[in-house]
């Protein structure tokens, strides 16, 4: 079940100078905010900014999520190659070493 908060910013001029938060709600489908939110900074000419946030999801599992003892792998895709047909071959040849240690041309 979700824990949803109230998360209130002072803005002036489209810029936040404070914000504050609630305490999560928790174990409710119906929570009541009945907390002080106090600010220090001057309200006047400023706007306040009321919303409703939940905590990201866990990836965690719950007791709610089944668990399969041989969960099947994903398939691996192989990237999509495409062949070229550069006739001009700008590249510089590669140098190759030999078994004995010299480096030839390919």
């Amino acid at each position: 079940m979700p824990a949803p908060y109230v998360k209130v910013y002072l803005m002036k001029s489209r810029k936040c100078i404070a914000k504050a938060k609630t305490a999560p709600a928790r174990r409710t489908l119906d929570p009541l905010y009945q907390q002080q939110l106090t600010f220090r900074e001057d309200y006047r000419q400023c706007i306040l900014q009321v919303s409703v946030a939940q905590p990201a999801a866990s990836t965690r599992p719950t007791s709610r999520t089944p668990l399969t003892a041989n969960p099947q792998p994903k398939p691996k895709l192989k990237p999509n190659r495409q062949p070229t047909t550069d006739n001009n071959n700008n590249n510089p040849p590669t140098k190759r070493r030999s078994s004995s240690g010299a480096t030839t041309d390919a």
